[in-house]
């Protein structure tokens, strides 16, 4: 797993490739507005891109390619923001756990609280634990900046036990005592090894499944013109039938 100073970089490098693609698409004449069409759609698609561009008509094919190229971005940076929350609990747990060793089974009180937190906030961690009644099994992870909170990456992770069967567990019991040193952070963003080649493989499955629904989409559209008076849709004589 990469480290939560790299990963930024790769977001820091995302963002300025995103507003490049932005900035090259308005260059060939696609407008804010078809753009905010598109968007609304769902997704970015060739055919559809090529619909909108009547005007842009001699740069079609480009602003086609360029849409894709900005969805794959798009698509990127989400697994570049999962990585880094991935990579924040992995960098803030230890820290966490270790702040926590010098109080376990002690009760997890207010002053007890607030030394925990500020001997993690010297690593630049804020973090707190959450759940139900006073059984906690969340925690909640997030950057500091000059001891206050940032508008950085925050992440979301869950007790669970050491022992290797990954089961559910809690980082305050319910007799509100801590409880970190048999229990581990699970975070709850997945952490994709490359990003990029993710993201092609994702908006690739993409493309084939909506043309995949639009084939069937057509093939129902069809159906429905030759169904009898009765029944509504083709799954309709489906349901009743499985209920003889």
């Amino acid at each position: 797993m990469k480290g939560l100073k790299e990963i930024k970089k790769a977001l820091a490098k995302n963002a300025a490739a995103i507003e490049a693609s932005e900035k090259r698409i308005a260059e060939l004449g696609f407008s804010a507005e078809k753009k905010e069409a598109a968007q609304n759609s769902g997704r970015f698609n060739n055919s559809e891109y090529r619909a909108l561009c009547e005007k842009a008509r001699g740069n079609a094919d480009a602003i086609a390619a360029e849409c894709e190229k900005l969805y794959r971005l798009e698509i990127e940076k989400r697994i570049l923001n999962d990585n880094a929350r991935a990579a924040l609990v992995a960098e803030a747990w230890p820290v966490i756990r270790e702040a926590c060793k010098k109080y376990a089974g002690k009760q997890y009180g207010e002053k007890t609280r607030d030394a925990i937190r500020a001997a993690v906030s010297v690593a630049g961690f804020g973090f707190y634990f959450d759940g139900y009644r006073d059984e906690k099994s969340g925690l909640s992870i997030y950057e500091l900046s000059n001891g206050y909170r940032a508008h950085g990456i925050e992440a979301e992770a869950h007790a669970v036990e050491t022992d290797g069967a990954g089961r559910y567990s809690y980082f305050i019991g319910a007799d509100n005592r801590i409880n970190t040193e048999n229990v581990t952070a699970k975070a709850g963003a997945k952490y994709t090894e490359n990003p990029a080649k993710a993201a092609r493989e994702i908006a690739k499955a993409i493309n084939a499944y909506t043309e995949a629904t639009k084939a069937l989409e057509a093939q129902r559209r069809e159906l429905e013109t030759i169904l009898p008076s009765g029944i509504e849709s083709p799954e309709y004589i489906r349901e009743y039938a499985v209920r003889f």
